[in-house]
């Protein structure tokens, strides 16, 4: 019987331990604004992927491993240079290199055989808030394989450092964005703030503490070119 009741003591204290980890992983994400943890924050956060990036998509929709949307694809007649363009919508955490490499690879099989592409890139479920955070285009040269490539990238870490941002949009931010997004989603003629009432309620957030998310996100979502 006291080894059952020990073993019984070892769970409870170790569930115990447990709620209380993610108690205090809470509280620091909460607290990520601290300037003494913002260069830590940085790099974690560069590292981490949202649960959507591990679901699966439908085939050819795909690169990198990584879901994205395909919101607009249409051809542009232009004189002299008619060219393809699309409006993607990616996870709000590829970025940097990693997001050159997918829009290479995006490029590689969507120019569809012709020599120039434009893609403006958007943060998947928060299009609303995000706007253009990238821009890629593609043009191949005359008599070549190679091409001419222009990427601006509004959200690169020079870039917000130049706004006075010193880490990328973490997760507890953008979970909250997408909840506002979904509130336009389901009523179009709703005001931002009945959208924040509502999330505040449903989810238990202060309304201050939303509003301190959609201030940031504001500053971090104006665009610079770099």
């Amino acid at each position: 019987m006291n080894l059952l009741n020990d073993k019984k003591t070892i769970k409870n204290n170790y569930f115990i331990f447990i709620i209380i980890s993610i108690l205090m992983t809470s509280c620091i994400i909460e607290d990520y604004r601290d300037p003494a943890n913002l260069d830590i924050l940085m790099d974690k956060t560069i590292k981490f992927a949202d649960d959507f990036n591990n679901h699966k998509s439908a085939e050819g929709e795909s690169l990198l491993g990584l879901n994205f949307r395909i919101n607009k694809n249409k051809k542009i007649k232009k004189t002299g240079d008619n060219y393809i363009y699309y409006e993607i919508s990616i996870p709000y955490n590829l970025r940097a290199k990693e997001l050159k490499a997918f829009l290479e690879e995006f490029t590689n099989k969507y120019m569809k055989k012709r020599k120039h592409i434009v893609v403006d890139i958007k943060h998947m479920y928060v299009e609303r808030f995000s706007g253009v955070v990238a821009n890629y285009e593609a043009i191949l040269k005359d008599k070549s394989v190679k091409l001419n490539v222009k990427f601006n990238d509004y959200l690169s870490k020079k870039n917000l450092q130049k706004k006075g941002i010193k880490h990328y949009l973490l997760q507890y931010d953008y979970q909250i964005l997408a909840q506002i997004s979904q509130e336009f989603k389901r009523n179009k003629h709703i005001s931002l703030n009945s959208a924040i009432i509502n999330v505040a309620k449903h989810y238990k957030i202060t309304v201050a503490k939303i509003k301190k998310v959609l201030t940031f996100a504001k500053k971090y979502y104006k665009k610079i070119k770099g």
